[in-house]
């Protein structure tokens, strides 16, 4: 994680910040962290970022969810499996009725695979971008659409905002479940992070190409 914006870089949040925090929140949504990030994220580079993204506007009470949920009283490997689990519950079908789906297109229609799968696919292959095989998620997932997001705005493709507003609609809905849900409290405070982080991509566009210009 040393590859991130630094401080100086989120008075600006112009687009290059932009892109970073939606790829590290893409991943993040992508899968729970390991061990070894999750030593990262307690004594390491990575809580550094997190007091830095405390910094940003409207990030300062998800911020804090995840470092309390980070400080409890357990090993690394312990809060590595809490946070798995966790995952699990919220976002993988093992929580039953408390399952916060991760798909735009539940959010929109009430079913996997509507008509924002699409729509997200025809905006890859317009770029000529896919979701890798690996990955094994639909295009309308939160971590894909987040990756996209980051990759069209660090091209300077018009298209980032077209993701962008898409998250806008359906986020709300996502976050508030989390929040409900989360037994943990990793996730909630990812999920208002990634409402702070898509608020801010959604406004004021030209002031931010204004505010990269003068940061870069």
């Amino acid at each position: 994680m040393n590859d991130l914006p630094r401080p100086t870089a989120f008075a600006g949040l112009g687009p290059h910040d932009l892109a970073a925090l939606s790829e590290w929140l893409s991943a993040l949504f992508a899968g729970p962290p390991d061990r070894e990030a999750v030593a990262s994220y307690r004594r390491g580079p990575a809580a550094a970022w997190l007091v830095e993204i405390a910094a940003i506007p409207g990030c300062a009470g998800g911020a804090m969810r995840i470092r309390q949920a980070l400080n409890a009283e357990a090993d690394d490997a312990q809060i590595a499996a809490r946070v798995g689990a966790a995952y699990g519950l919220l976002f993988e079908g093992i929580g039953g009725p408390k399952t916060v789906s991760p798909y735009e297109s539940v959010h929109r229609s009430g079913r996997l695979f509507g008509a924002a799968t699409a729509e997200m696919e025809a905006i890859l292959a317009a770029h000529d971008l896919s979701v890798p095989a690996s990955a094994h998620e639909a295009a309308d997932h939160v971590a894909v659409e987040l990756a996209t997001a980051a990759r069209l705005l660090a091209e300077a493709e018009p298209d980032a905002a077209t993701v962008f507003d898409r998250l806008q609609t359906w986020i709300p809905d996502f976050v508030a479940a989390c929040a409900a849900a989360d037994s943990c409290g990793f996730w909630a405070g990812a999920a208002e992070i990634l409402t702070a982080i898509v608020g801010l991509a959604t406004r004021q566009p030209d002031e931010a190409k204004a505010l990269d210009a003068v940061v870069h």
